[in-house]
């Protein structure tokens, strides 16, 4: 089972909270709300954040800002 789609989710680092169950070690930024839900349902229905699993290009480091932040 694949989900897809713009959740507005940020699955980065959460202080001390190990993820490595659900996520890799290659997050960036910080987790918001949204971001928490998303890592509790990967958890609870046995799936993984892929894009966080494999090492990027320090130009490909990047997440989303909206114009008004």
């Amino acid at each position: 089972m694949a989900v897809m789609g713009d959740w507005n989710g940020k699955v980065g680092k959460k202080e001390g909270n190990g993820n490595g169950d659900v996520q890799g070690k290659y997050e960036i930024g910080e987790r918001n709300d949204t971001g928490e839900r998303i890592v509790e349902l990967a958890r609870t229905k046995g799936g993984e954040i892929v894009g966080s699993f494999f090492k990027k290009k320090p130009s490909r480091k990047w997440t989303w800002v909206s114009p008004d932040k």
